[in-house]
């Protein structure tokens, strides 16, 4: 007797306790006409019903893929499912297509295992199949074979959508903070992106502040002091009633009431992320790396000069928290570094007999401020006071040091190529990849920082002149502080513990 034989296919109503699970799943909810997660149940719960079968779960994964491709999103519901499956307590699994289960061999294979160990069949389109019959069994693995294939051709095909949209400097993926989708009310498909009202303002102001010398902590706190929404996605409170429909860290999208949100508060180390993302400044991106001569067909936020100047400012490997902070109340706080560790940077500790710098690193080196700051601001204003000032500080770029750093440049995007090649054959992993992602866009960032021709930074151009002590005694410590640190690297030197007067030989002051 044959295997196909031996099989005794169930009758349409069975008398007997018949209990089944329902699993229902979709990508994502597409338009009126696509089949929802809700339908699929429904759908499932009549075929139950019809058949006198009893339904002892339902489960579901809404908006999240099954195939390999799909990132970010777990599947809770079918992680549930097959923990159901595997008690031995359910003879079926019922679900609208094959597909709804999985487009994943490695998922597929664990689900013929547990099936074929534990007698469920599984159900779909209408029928019941089984896995330890030979037909049926050969028709899964055909309809798992297509699942796979389906979804191996939607990626391909979503691949080279994306390469042709990055072509054309058509935006892809999520939105970034500072814009807004254009919604097609006919069609209801994103037609691209527009400046948002709210989000655009703040992206502006939050640029500006950081090229006036503004540090990035005070500039976070005064966004959290006037309750400015964060870049970043909040998640549900306890007390949202969106929970009721859907347990989530983030908002139900499909939810109609009033979300509660816990919105977490903007912080000092992500502005440099966002503000020195290419996008801002209508670059286009794919994957990872900067589309050469393409530019975004949406408005930009940040001009190319000023993104070329944040990502210098933030790919100096020097530059740490205490550069250039708004609300520092000291010209050399920060920038003045220590001669004798090197790698120290000066504080102002406040003494009776008036304030002195000292190193915060190793503590043996000290000065008294108003003699420095004295002779620190008379060497700046007569280098701004020159009626050649601005032709020599231009006259000082580098280009043998920018022409390194533009073959760098292309050394880095050769070597990222290769590395996404090897991923793509299997010869790299993907944690791998991730992990050498993590360390060469940091190397990429400062090499094409380098690339760019060095700028004059407008407070310089704007106080350089005749009447540059008049400009420096009417400019802000910020400004003050943005030009020193354009113009000079300050080193205090360690002079002796019988020093008493000061002498300007404790001072060193290179040009940049």
């Amino acid at each position: 007797m044959t295997a196909a034989a031996a099989h005794t296919p169930l009758p349409a109503v069975s008398p007997a306790p018949f209990p089944v699970v329902l699993y229902a799943r979709a990508s994502q909810a597409r338009d009126e006409r696509s089949t929802s997660v809700e339908d699929q149940l429904e759908y499932l719960r009549n075929w139950a019903r019809r058949e006198g079968w009893t339904v002892v779960a339902e489960y579901r994964d809404d908006d999240v893929s099954a195939s390999k491709f799909a990132r970010h999103k777990a599947r809770t519901g079918w992680d549930a499912v097959t923990a159901h499956l595997r008690n031995g307590t359910v003879r079926a699994l019922l679900t609208w297509t094959f597909a709804r289960n999985t487009r994943d061999r490695r998922v597929y294979a664990e689900l013929a295992d547990i099936c074929e160990e534990t007698g469920v069949l599984l159900g779909y389109s209408g029928r019941l199949r089984d896995f330890n019959d030979v037909d049926d069994g050969f028709g899964l693995d055909l309809d798992a074979a297509m699942a796979v294939r389906d979804s191996r051709l939607i990626s391909k095909n979503v691949r080279q959508s994306t390469r042709s949209r990055a072509a054309k400097g058509r935006p892809h993926g999520d939105v970034p903070y500072g814009y807004k989708r254009i919604i097609d009310p006919d069609t209801g498909k994103s037609r691209g992106w527009a400046v948002h009202p709210q989000q655009g303002p703040i992206v502006k102001e939050i640029v500006r502040r950081l090229l006036a010398g503004e540090g990035c902590y005070p500039i976070a706190t005064d966004l959290n002091r006037r309750g400015v929404p964060t870049a970043w996605a909040g998640r549900c409170a306890k007390e949202c009633p969106c929970r009721e429909t859907m347990p989530s860290r983030r908002p139900n999208r499909d939810y109609d009431g009033e979300h509660v949100t816990l919105n977490p508060p903007w912080r000092s180390g992500n502005l440099p992320k966002m503000v020195t993302r290419p996008v801002y400044a209508k670059y286009r991106v794919h994957d990872g790396q900067v589309v050469e001569g393409v530019r975004g067909t949406w408005p930009r936020l940040v001009s190319d000069k000023d993104h070329h100047r944040l990502r210098r400012m933030f790919a100096d490997p020097e530059r740490d928290k205490f550069r250039n902070p708004k609300h520092s109340k000291h010209l050399g706080t920060g920038l003045f570094r220590c001669g004798r560790c090197e790698s120290g940077r000066m504080r102002v500790t406040i003494q009776k007999g008036g304030n002195d710098y000292g190193c915060r690193d190793c503590f043996r080196v000290s000065r008294r401020q108003a003699p420095v700051d004295a002779y620190v601001e008379r060497t700046v204003i007569r280098r701004l006071s020159r009626p050649d000032a601005l032709t020599l500080l231009s006259s000082k770029q580098d280009t043998a040091h920018a022409d390194a750093a533009r073959a760098e440049v292309e050394r880095l995007r050769a070597e990222m190529a290769e590395a996404q090649k090897a991923l793509r054959e299997g010869r790299l992993n993907p944690l791998d990849m991730a992990t050498y992602r993590e360390g060469w866009e940091p190397r990429f960032a400062a090499a094409e920082a380098a690339a760019q021709p060095p700028e004059l930074p407008d407070a310089v151009v704007n106080m350089a002149g005749p009447d540059a002590e008049k400009r420096w005694k009417a400019a802000s410590l910020a400004t003050r502080r943005q030009v020193l640190d354009a113009l000079y690297t300050v080193t205090i030197l360690p002079v002796g513990r019988n020093a008493v007067k000061f002498s300007t030989s404790g001072v060193q002051i290179t040009p940049k």
